[in-house]
């Protein structure tokens, strides 16, 4: 008899519990967090872009601070370049800043990987990239389109 007592005080005290925290309210998860891997459409007629990026909060709302590792492949040349970024989320826009960290080739004229991305859903932005080049870009969650 005691033992079935201790399983119904153990059951009541568990279904108390997840009562609290079900009625706490649920935080928004800004969907712009986290990492992120990208892949360009073909421009030039043979290069494309892909690459990894890690998107974290900035002390000010809706904006942002980044890094990433960008593979830009043309016929004949591989150039990966790392980066850190700043950017602005307004409604559904996020749009980014890059600086260039470090270049491989390390003698190679490239210019900084800005992108103009709209916000699909949590796992989705499409956009465009915006460099010494246009193109248009999706970033996805995990290995999305990466192969």
């Amino acid at each position: 008899m005691r033992a079935v007592m201790l399983g119904v005080a153990l059951a009541l005290a568990v279904a108390v519990g997840s009562g609290a925290a079900a009625a706490k309210p649920a935080r928004a998860v800004d969907p712009v967090l986290g990492g992120w891997v990208f892949e360009t459409a073909v421009y030039k007629g043979s290069c494309r872009m892909k690459g990894e990026m890690s998107i974290r909060p900035a002390p000010q709302p809706n904006r942002y601070t980044c890094s990433f590792v960008a593979t830009e492949t043309c016929e004949g040349l591989k150039v990966r370049a790392d980066q850190s970024c700043t950017a602005v989320k307004e409604g559904k826009t996020l749009t980014i800043k890059a600086t260039i960290l470090k270049l491989t080739p390390p003698d190679i004229l490239y210019t900084p990987d800005d992108w103009s991305l709209t916000i699909v859903d949590s796992s989705k932005m499409i956009g465009e990239l915006r460099s010494a080049d246009i193109a248009p870009v999706t970033f996805y969650r995990g290995m999305g389109a990466i192969s």
